[in-house]
């Protein structure tokens, strides 16, 4: 309902995310937990805190712009969707939602934050796919991003610098690898990326 409030009020809303909150696994056992508890959902690092852009202020019901939203906490209007040229295939995971973002609002559509609406996010401890495997996507999709919707000079700049950003966080997490491996897979498997310049 708070999502729907929110297309209504907005009608150029193409796309709008809710509030992630991390709830704990069930216990060993049980197929799920009747009230789990929230971990998190609030503060730096979280969906909240990047799409508040750091600020606590009250939203109201038609929320607030954003740059990109949680692909698995939103609500989809159907025909800006597919007029965008849906999800991105080749990025597979990571950085689709801040692709699909710019090229809605490159059309005139806007993606809005609506925390009113929560959703809960069971981090299970196995069979995801690990942070530092999320680091090798996240860099390899940044590249590609940057190519896809920036003029080339512009382009270079900001891989540059988002190169280095991941390269700090890499060292920090013991992940140097893994940044290395989205920087060669970024190359690698340029080709088909390299031909297809979103409009």
């Amino acid at each position: 309902e708070a999502l729907l409030e929110t297309f209504r009020l907005v009608p150029t809303a193409a796309v709008v995310g809710g509030l992630v909150r991390d709830v704990e696994e069930p216990p060993e056992g049980s197929d799920s937990a009747p009230d789990p508890d929230v971990v998190r959902y609030e503060g730096p690092g979280t969906f909240d805190w990047w799409l508040r852009r750091g600020r606590t202020h009250p939203v109201g019901p038609e929320g607030v712009p954003a740059f990109f939203f949680p692909e698995g906490c939103c609500m989809v209007r159907r025909t800006p969707f597919l007029e965008a040229g849906g999800f991105y295939a080749p990025y597979f995971f990571a950085t689709s939602e801040i692709d699909l973002t710019t090229r809605l609002v490159a059309r005139g559509f806007e993606v809005r934050y609506q925390p009113g609406a929560a959703f809960d996010h069971m981090k299970v401890r196995a069979g995801r796919v690990a942070s530092s495997a999320v680091l090798r996507y996240r860099v390899r999709n940044q590249v590609w991003y940057f190519h896809r919707h920036f003029p080339r000079a512009l382009a270079a700049r900001r891989i540059a610098a988002y190169l280095l950003f991941d390269l700090v966080q890499a060292g920090y997490e013991g992940a140097r690898r893994h940044w290395w491996t989205g920087v060669r897979e970024a190359w690698t498997l340029r080709h088909p990326v390299a031909a297809d310049v979103a409009p």
